[in-house]
């Protein structure tokens, strides 16, 4: 057994965490997940729940690891699904947290969770809103989707991913009511890459003040590169290593490399996707 003295040591040596400063203990919560946040952290004890209830402790929403990817099910991978009503539940949660941000929101990152009603909540209450990433959030409708991100002028950062009747149209639109808008993610989650140049040509066209543009899930020809290349001249990077272009030139190539600062390789071929790098990099594309 251990003597009394021997204890007591043991008892000064290890940190009072109560005792840290306000601010630092602060930074040490904003680093946790959301949920992990209301449904753990802050009924620690007293102190974390005053801290918690300040709305700049808000400021960035973060609910990202409730994994549900019909990917894994392709691959042959043991998996356990979440139900509809499993991630439904995370929906209440997520709005407590918009009520507690008082309108100081400035940076939401939902994956999986999300629903027109959601969205039609948060916009009014995120006016500040500076980075959204809204990943493989399924059941938000285009429409309503287009229509939430248009609310934000102060938006600097996207991450979206897209389905097949995504409205081209849509780009010039939110470039116009997003005007400081510099970076976007544009993310098809799949395993089968399709041709989809025409939402290329339109970001091209709609989007020339991007300094940063991803793409995830295409095919993309010399033709769309090109296209990119003249119409977002002030691009600083560009990712196209999750897509594929079996026909890139060596001229386009130079000229890539020579006129944008961070240029990412797509892939040559599909088997090149199966990397574990590569895998793992596509559910975690520019976390905001």
């Amino acid at each position: 057994m251990k003597s009394k003295c021997e204890s007591e040591s043991e008892s000064k040596s290890k940190p009072n965490w109560l005792e840290l400063p306000i601010d630092l203990t602060k930074n040490i919560l904003q680093r946790l997940d959301t949920i992990d946040i209301l449904t753990s952290a802050r009924n620690v004890c007293p102190l974390w729940w005053n801290i918690c209830k300040d709305p700049l402790m808000w400021r960035t929403i973060r609910i990202c690891h409730i994994y549900h990817i019909p990917l894994i099910d392709i691959l042959c991978f043991e998996t356990l699904y979440l139900s509809a009503s499993d991630i439904c539940c995370f929906e209440p949660l997520c709005r407590s947290a918009i009520d507690l941000s008082c309108g100081h929101l400035e940076d939401l990152d939902l994956e999986l969770l999300g629903c027109d009603e959601l969205l039609e909540y948060i916009a009014p209450r995120a006016i500040n809103l500076h980075r959204l990433r809204l990943f493989y959030c399924l059941k938000v409708s285009n429409k309503c989707l287009i229509e939430f991100v248009t609310k934000f002028s102060l938006l600097e950062k996207l991450v979206i991913t897209f389905n097949d009747k995504f409205p081209k149209e849509s780009f010039e639109v939110i470039n116009r009511c997003c005007p400081l808008l510099k970076s976007l993610d544009f993310v098809r989650p799949t395993l089968f890459y399709i041709n989809r140049d025409h939402l290329v040509f339109a970001i091209a066209k709609a989007m020339p003040g991007l300094h940063h543009l991803t793409f995830v899930g295409i095919v993309i020809n010399n033709a769309a590169l090109v296209t990119i290349l003249d119409g977002c001249s002030m691009l600083q990077s560009l990712d196209l290593q999750l897509c594929l272009c079996d026909d890139l030139s060596q001229s386009l190539e130079k000229r890539c490399l020579e006129q944008i600062k961070d240029f990412r390789f797509p892939l040559n071929h599909v088997s090149d996707f199966f990397d574990e790098d590569n895998f793992c990099d596509l559910f975690n594309v520019s976390s905001v």
